[in-house]
């Protein structure tokens, strides 16, 4: 039996909740996601919406790129998007290459 994943685009920044207003600030600025408080001091600004994380989180990193480390782990994660909108049907094949790139960018 295959068992073929379900992924979800998740796009998440995490501030020392002292920070709150940069991550406000964020939002503001994309006019889209929600800030998350946890409970160990941590805030969080996320956008998992595939329609606003394509037309204004993307764009925006092309004007804008990013740099250093953060440039790395980007150009893994938009591979990561760009399969899960040029591929959207599920398959094996497809899945491991998605796995393999998350596998990646955890180890960063």
């Amino acid at each position: 039996m295959k068992i073929i994943k379900d992924y979800t685009l998740v796009m998440e920044v995490s501030q020392n909740s002292k920070d709150w207003f940069i991550l406000t600030s964020i939002q503001k600025y994309f006019q889209v996601g929600k800030i998350y408080n946890e409970t160990r001091g941590i805030t969080k600004f996320r956008l998992v919406v595939k329609k606003e994380i394509i037309n204004k989180l993307i764009p925006h990193f092309l004007n804008y790129p990013l740099e250093g480390h953060k440039l790395l782990q980007y150009s893994i994660w938009i591979k990561i998007v760009k399969m899960l909108v040029e591929e959207p049907i599920k398959t094996l094949e497809r899945d491991n290459k998605i796995y393999n790139l998350i596998k990646k960018l955890s180890n960063l």
